[in-house]
């Protein structure tokens, strides 16, 4: 009854080690799968200046990017696609970088789940 008792905490100390090393693995593997899917989703987002109806895309995220920034707004091509609207201080950036970025951060923590994980 003794040595139960003295390998009790002994035993407890054990156990949340081992839980807390699990969670850290599993919280890795998480973190691992979200930066994935993220890296994807730039990845396709950046590709879409390669698709033909990429010039039509273009348009559109002009005439958003102007009816945000306001008539006068002057719009221009980002290096990396897309667009980016200014008038005055106003900036609207409909970028697309800036747009994958958007849908990874709306994604959030539902990214992991798009990998399987």
């Amino acid at each position: 009854a003794d040595g139960v008792a003295q390998a009790r905490p002994v035993a407890a100390a054990e156990l949340n080690r081992s839980r807390r090393a699990a969670r850290s693995v599993a919280l890795g593997a998480n973190l691992a799968a979200h930066d994935e899917i993220a890296g994807r989703i730039r990845a396709a987002v950046l590709g879409l200046r390669d698709e033909p109806g990429y010039p039509e895309l273009r348009d559109r995220l002009a005439t958003a990017a102007r009816r945000a920034a306001g008539s006068k707004a002057e719009v221009s091509e980002h290096p990396a696609g897309g667009v980016v609207a200014r008038a005055g201080g106003v900036v609207v950036d409909c970028s697309l970088p800036r747009l994958a970025e958007r849908a990874v951060t709306a994604l959030g923590p539902r990214i992991a789940g798009l990998c399987g994980s």
